[in-house]
């Protein structure tokens, strides 16, 4: 940039002064990357994560948040102190998180407007569905490792009032309008606690979701679940219903409710390899002598390298079933709002001509700079929750009850090559007591 040729073209052509000029550019430049470059700095945390430097990624993520992302610090915060098996300083952090979605729902009209001029990256982040949703499960397996049970109860409760806040927002327009892992993880929770009828509840809420997952995400449907749905239909009576999913799943083995309760269980959560990340994909077209851009945000999904996991003690197993897939999800949640990010990109792109249009006919090289300023500033929207898995996978594994020096994990590779042996740990199983674990790959 010429800076003194601009402001000398100023003279006499238009009202502004020449140093006037000549900071407004430098404003409008200033403003074309701000966002944008905030996302890179966030992203040096983010690697430090998955090299599993997790106090690094604490202070990286922690010094280099803007204001506007306020929810994405307080949600990578709690992910973070999670996988660090810091529960109690994570639920804090989702509790802030869970305050701070509370805010955002009342809109800030200067944001709105400042937006519409220049780039998303002006308002302050709100969340995806998906991302509101996930800080429940996440607290309640907090409280888990507390032995909070409780707690984890009023997360299930929580969990359920989010998703039925979503599904009247979008009068169940939207694909994701439903969590199957989500309410599966409930379903196991209730039952934990012998809370036979929530369970079912639950159970039959996640057999809903997973059909719509299936269909939506690829998803397959977990045999656990079907062994689940009729172990609790048949211990509350309901013959009928026993019946109705004996037909549907013709294959499906369960042990009766009293039986099983009388054997503990280990659940094991495998949060699994790194979330999606959001690319730009961009178009700038010249037409005449400006430039109309367009910059639309899209998930590229980073394959974890475990396929799955084997939970193993006392010399019985179980092999992890996939019950969520995040990269999917977010992949099609995106996809489905598509037609409104374009309705508003293509809506701020006529604002921004006109208002070029306007400037040029006072200043021809002032509107140029305008122009090109607006080219930079119009920027896809790329903050999501980076520090989310990849995908959520449930091993239960019904055991005797009594001591187990070691519960073990295998991991294997998508060709079924056993990639390491993890120890979880000696746990003291009771009879009907279900111990939840969890544990996060990086990669």
């Amino acid at each position: 940039m010429r800076p003194r040729l601009i402001s000398s073209s100023f003279r006499g052509r238009f009202p502004l002064r020449a140093g006037e000029c000549a900071l407004l550019v430098i404003l409008l430049f200033a403003a074309a990357g701000c966002g944008a470059s905030g996302l890179e700095k966030r992203r040096k945390g983010y690697e430090a994560f998955y090299r599993g430097d997790l106090d690094g990624a604490l202070t990286t993520l922690e010094r280099k948040a803007r204001s506007k992302d306020r929810l994405l610090a307080a949600l990578d915060r709690g992910v973070i102190l999670h996988t660090a098996g810091r529960t109690e300083e994570s639920n804090e952090a989702f509790a802030r998180a869970e305050e701070i979605l509370e805010e955002v729902d009342v809109l800030d009209l200067s944001d709105q407007a400042t937006a519409f001029l220049i780039n998303d990256y002006q308002l302050e982040y709100q969340g995806e569905d998906f991302e509101k949703v996930l800080v429940h499960p996440f607290k309640a397996l907090n409280y888990l490792a507390q032995d909070d049970r409780s707690a984890a109860l009023v997360e299930c409760r929580a969990l359920n009032n989010r998703l039925v806040e979503i599904q009247e927002k979008y009068e169940k327009k939207n694909v994701y309008a439903e969590d199957a892992f989500a309410r599966y993880l409930s379903g196991i929770i209730y039952e934990s606690e012998g809370n036979r009828n929530d369970a079912l509840v639950a159970y039959r809420l996640a057999v809903a979701a997973f059909d719509k997952h299936g269909e939506a995400y690829g998803t397959p449907f977990p045999a656990s679940l079907r062994s689940a749905v009729l172990r609790l239909a048949e211990a509350q009576g309901l013959g009928p219903l026993v019946a109705e999913f004996r037909e549907r799943w013709p294959d499906a083995e369960w042990t009766p409710y009293a039986e099983r309760r009388k054997s503990a269980e280990i659940v094991l959560v495998l949060e699994n390899g790194q979330a999606p990340v959001k690319e730009e994909k961009r178009f700038d077209v010249v037409a005449g002598e400006e430039i109309f851009s367009l910059a639309f945000p899209s998930y590229r999904a980073i394959p974890p390298r475990a396929a799955y996991c084997v939970l193993r003690a006392g010399g019985v197993s179980a092999r992890t079933e996939l019950a969520g897939d995040i990269a999917a999800i977010a992949e099609k949640d995106l996809e489905d709002r598509y037609g409104r990010a374009v309705a508003r990109m293509i809506a701020r792109l006529v604002v921004k001509h006109v208002e070029v249009d306007r400037v040029k006919k006072k200043n021809r090289i002032l509107g140029a700079v305008l122009n090109i300023a607006n080219t930079l500033n119009e920027r896809a929207d790329l903050r999501s929750w980076e520090t989310l898995p990849s995908n959520f996978q449930i091993a239960r594994l019904s055991v005797p009850p009594g001591t187990y020096e070691k519960v073990e994990i295998d991991l294997f590779s998508h060709q079924g090559n056993r990639l390491e042996t993890i120890d979880l740990g000696p746990w003291e199983m009771e009879p009907g007591r279900t111990r939840f674990l969890y544990h996060r790959t990086m990669e």
